[in-house]
C-alpha cells in the first residue's frame, strides 16, 4: 500500500492507495504529517473493495452499516462509503476515472467539513491586501474574469477559481480558502484569507454595484452553495454555518463588464464607501 498526506483547508488527510498512484489533483497540497495526526483517512482501491458478487447480484460488504454510500455520477462502477462520523473513506474501482473519484472525495471532504464551520460555495476567490473577495455566480458568468482582472489591475493574487471553501468561526470570524477543486480554471492555491466580501456577479452593458441586506442577500447567495442533502443533520450544521457568514461579511451585487471600471468601482465600494 502507498501512502500520500494532505493539507486542504486546514484539514489533515492521510490517503492509503493499493497504487502507486498520487492524486495529481492535490498537487501542492501536499503535507508532512505524522502517520497518527490525521483528521480523514482516504483508502483508494483500483479494484473491488466494498461490493462483492452473489449469484450475479452484487452486494455492500463494507463490514459497517454505520455508513453513507455515494456512486460516481461519471461512472457508476466507482462507489463511496463515508463512516457517519465522516472521518474514514473507502473508494473502489479507482482505476475507471480520475474524475470519478475526485469528485467523491469532495463529496465525503465536504461532509466533514461541515461539522468544523464549512461551507463550499461556486466562486472564485482573490487576495487584495491580505483580506479577500468571492465572486459568485454561475457557470459562465464571469467568476474568473472578474479574478483575473483584479490580478491585471490590483496586483490581487487569485487563489481559486470555481469552488471555495468558507470557514465559519462561531466567534463571527469568517475565512476563504482556496481547494483543489478547480473547474475549468487553473487557480488552485493552498491558502486561506479572511473574507471582507461576498460578489454576486451579473452581466451587464453597465457596471453597477450595490450593497446587499438580509433576505436579498441570503437569496442570491443560498443557490451556489453545495448541500449535504444525503445528511439532515449536516444540512443543519450548514445552515448555522451560513447564518454566521451572512452576519458577518457584506454582501454586495455587481452588475457589471469585463473591464477595469468593474474593478475600480468594485474597490472603492468595498473599502472606501460606507454600506447605504
Amino acid at each position: 500500500m502507498y501512502v500520500n498526506y494532505y493539507n486542504i483547508a486546514c484539514k489533515k488527510i492521510k490517503v492509503v492507495q493499493d497504487a502507486d498512484t498520487p492524486i495529481s489533483l492535490f498537487r501542492g497540497f501536499e503535507a508532512d504529517i505524522q502517520d497518527d495526526q490525521y483528521d480523514i483517512l482516504i483508502e483508494l482501491y483500483q479494484g473491488n473493495k466494498l461490493f462483492n458478487k452473489c449469484y450475479g447480484i452484487e452486494y455492500l460488504s463494507s463490514g459497517n452499516d454505520d455508513c453513507f454510500l455515494f456512486v460516481s455520477k461519471i461512472s457508476p462502477l466507482i462507489r463511496m462509503t463515508v463512516k457517519k462520523n465522516t472521518d474514514k473513506i473507502i473508494i473502489e474501482n479507482c482505476k475507471i476515472s480520475t474524475e470519478g473519484v475526485t469528485e467523491l472525495i469532495l463529496v465525503g471532504f465536504y461532509t466533514y467539513i461541515i461539522k468544523d464551520g464549512g461551507v463550499l460555495v461556486h466562486a472564485s476567490l482573490i487576495d487584495y491586501n491580505n483580506e479577500g473577495i468571492i465572486f459568485v455566480g454561475s457557470s459562465g458568468v464571469g467568476k474568473t474574469t472578474q479574478a483575473i482582472l483584479w490580478e491585471k489591475y490590483m496586483d490581487g493574487e487569485i487563489i481559486n477559481g470555481d469552488k471555495v471553501i468558507l470557514e465559519c468561526d462561531e466567534r463571527g470570524k469568517v475565512y476563504a480558502w482556496g481547494s483543489p477543486w478547480k473547474g475549468s480554471s487553473p487557480y488552485n492555491k493552498n491558502k486561506k484569507t479572511p473574507l471582507k466580501a461576498i460578489v454576486m456577479l451579473e452581466q451587464s452593458k453597465e457596471n453597477i454595484i450595490n450593497y446587499l441586506r438580509g433576505t436579498e442577500a441570503l437569496g442570491m447567495f443560498l443557490p451556489h452553495i453545495f448541500y449535504p442533502y444525503w445528511s439532515e443533520v449536516c444540512v443543519n450544521e450548514l445552515m448555522s454555518n451560513i447564518d454566521i457568514c451572512m452576519q458577518n461579511v457584506s454582501v454586495y451585487k455587481l452588475c457589471c463588464k469585463p473591464d477595469e471600471e468593474a474593478v475600480r468601482l468594485t474597490k472603492e465600494r468595498i473599502w472606501i464607501s460606507e454600506n447605504d
